[in-house]
């Protein structure tokens, strides 16, 4: 009888002190992410000032999105076998679409979101031994 009475017990104090505050959080994170106008992005720079932007100033619908090919190429990364096989030559070879900067590690990922036109297609040409003229 006493296990059981102290057992409840300490279930109610665990749903008081920790189960009900962490829903409470858990609301407020939803409200935060999820009410109000949630089409936009924002940035901040040196001097704490907020520059903010549509996320899809064009209306592009999800269905259209579905379509661009980065969707495509993380899905072949997720899952490998899904990606496509041509035979060049004789050869098999994977066909799929990621433009791969081997051993290289996280930063030169990260780097390549600071591209403009420009420097992602020297950083395409630099990757593929390829030249365009002007």
């Amino acid at each position: 009888m006493t296990f059981t009475i102290v057992f409840f017990s300490s279930l109610i104090f665990m749903a008081v002190v920790e189960i009900l505050p962490l829903l409470a959080r858990i609301e407020t994170a939803y409200d935060n992410l999820c009410d109000g106008n949630t089409n936009f992005t924002y940035g901040m720079d040196p001097n704490y000032l907020v520059w903010m932007s549509d996320t899809n100033p064009w209306n592009t619908s999800l269905k259209e999105v579905a379509k661009y090919p980065h969707l495509k190429t993380i899905r072949e990364a997720i899952y490998p076998q899904t990606v496509p096989k041509w035979k060049m030559q004789g050869v098999t070879v994977a066909a799929d679409m990621a433009l791969r900067k081997m051993g290289r590690g996280v930063d030169a990922i990260a780097v390549v979101e600071t591209y403009d036109v420009a420097e992602s297609t020297e950083a395409v040409q630099r990757l593929t031994g390829t030249t365009c003229g002007e």
